[in-house]
């Protein structure tokens, strides 16, 4: 519970007019003591020079029910307002104050302009739902960051803001299908439909970018991060059918000897012979031969006449 003794401690902590702002909401909360507030914003609010500090000032002020005096305030911010960030700053002022929205999208219009990044086109728009919980404008914001990325994490990140803070799972839906459409390299298929699954909550949407990536993969490293993707969405056709297409792509003993045990892990005993069957083509040396005996020991315990030739290539 803040009062005035628990709050008088933090104004060390405060170094401009938005800080004491803050500072004031806090003892506007029950048990509100407006006569402390009022006391940090008549302090600090005269000597403000920039916009955040002006602004954070006139809404304690309109709180306290000096609209007058807030007003003035919200006029010196908008004076001296200079950059894109500082009109986010405005917008939640004209808002809060005034209660004119179209005043507060008037000055977000103005902030979009000037924003361009991914990070802060997401902030911006996450700032917009605070203030105005305006999601069309929102959505605005967020298309102009859509035409800024390029990269798996990049659409996944604006796709997770569209859920978080819009609320809008149709458009994440959009976003994820223009990555689609414009992504190609496994390892970005791969991290696409990963995510596509969790921010979507629906595995069945990122199975089409995983066969994507499983017909892309065209070595063996490829097809390994495949088999990772398989285990971490438990899908047990997903994993047999990527632990075959690593098995077409493996060339050394010890690449299917690993890819049989993951067949046999799934309960394809078929498949796990035919990779045995490769790896014990392709046996160079005595530990590849011990790996080789020990798997068919593990995997093929009841294949007697398997067994005794690979225990005999080993005393050999």
């Amino acid at each position: 519970m803040a009062t005035r003794d628990t709050l008088t401690p933090k104004e060390a902590q405060c170094s401009g007019g938005a800080d004491y702002a803050a500072l004031a909401l806090e003892a506007l909360l029950e048990p509100a003591d407006a006569a402390y507030a009022k006391e940090l914003m008549d302090r600090v609010a005269d000597d403000c020079q920039f916009t955040k500090d002006l602004a954070a000032c006139a809404i304690v002020y309109q709180a306290l029910g000096e609209q007058a005096r807030a007003e003035e305030l919200l006029q010196t911010a908008e004076d001296y307002c200079m950059s894109g960030e500082e009109q986010v700053a405005l917008a939640e002022a004209k808002f809060k104050v005034l209660g004119d929205k179209a005043a507060a999208v008037g000055a977000y219009e103005k902030a979009l302009k000037e924003t361009n990044n991914l990070d802060p086109l997401i902030d911006l728009a996450k700032d917009v739902m605070r203030v105005i919980a305006d999601g069309t404008f929102a959505k605005k914001v967020l298309e102009k960051a859509e035409a800024k990325v390029s990269r798996a994490v990049e659409y996944s990140k604006l796709a997770a803001a569209s859920v978080e803070h819009l609320l809008d799972k149709d458009y994440a839906e959009a976003i994820f299908n223009k990555a689609a459409e414009k992504l190609s390299s496994v390892p970005d298929l791969l991290a696409l439909a990963g995510e596509v699954t969790r921010t979507l909550g629906d595995p069945q949407k990122a199975k089409a970018l995983y066969q994507r990536a499983l017909e892309g993969a065209t070595d063996f490293a490829a097809a390994k991060t495949l088999i990772e993707s398989a285990k971490q969405t438990g899908d047990a056709v997903f994993m047999q059918t990527a632990l075959k297409k690593a098995g077409d792509l493996a060339t050394a003993t010890g690449e299917y000897i690993e890819l049989a045990e993951g067949l046999a892990g799934v309960g394809d005993k078929a498949g796990a012979t035919a990779l045995l069957d490769r790896a014990e083509d392709a046996v160079a040396g005595l530990d590849e031969m011990h790996r080789l005996v020990t798997a068919v020991e593990a995997h093929l315990a009841d294949d007697a006449e398997r067994l005794a030739r690979v225990k005999v290539k080993l005393e050999k």
